[in-house]
């Protein structure tokens, strides 16, 4: 039999840049607001800490159609106004996670996708959720240190950025 202190209280915030109405600014730079209300009902839950992982998935499309290139490297930051435990050099936004870059063969044309799964990082750790209302998204080409904004015929593309949220 598990015991209540064995339960550890998890929710999903899904971000989804197909839903342009849910967020503010490019979507590779989108902030999303949220209401955490909505989803936890009890008051102390907010705060105690959690441990964030994160799925990030694109569409695959021909390199030329989307801009993405397994010769640079993507990285994800996660901004909830929380501050994250990462030291970096020389960077304004830092990294919550790194995005690997997947190329599908399937058919004659290579077709290149974002693709985070959540087994493939450690979690971020936040000390509470308390006042939590918007998260920010930023992907970043590290390889020139900008905002990827994609390129090509498609430069609208699209991705489903889940973020699960366990209590540590």
């Amino acid at each position: 039999m598990i015991s209540n202190k064995e339960i550890k209280r998890t929710f999903k915030i899904l971000l989804d840049s197909d839903r342009t109405n849910s967020y503010t600014g490019n979507q590779f730079n989108a902030n999303y607001f949220i209401d955490l209300k909505q989803i936890i009902t009890d008051d102390n839950a907010f705060d105690k800490s959690y441990n964030m992982y994160c799925t990030f998935r694109s569409i695959a499309k021909p390199i030329n159609d989307n801009g993405i290139t397994s010769n640079n490297v993507y990285s994800l930051h996660i901004d909830m106004g929380r501050g994250i435990n990462v030291y970096q050099y020389n960077h304004s936004k830092n990294v919550s996670f790194l995005v690997p870059v997947s190329v599908s063969n399937e058919i004659a044309t290579p077709q290149t996708y974002f693709n985070l799964t959540d087994d493939l990082a450690l979690p971020v750790f936040l000390q509470n959720i308390r006042n939590m209302n918007f998260i920010t998204l930023n992907l970043i080409n590290n390889s020139n240190n900008t905002t990827f904004t994609g390129s090509g015929v498609d430069a609208n593309l699209r991705y489903v950025c889940m973020l699960t949220f366990i209590e540590a």
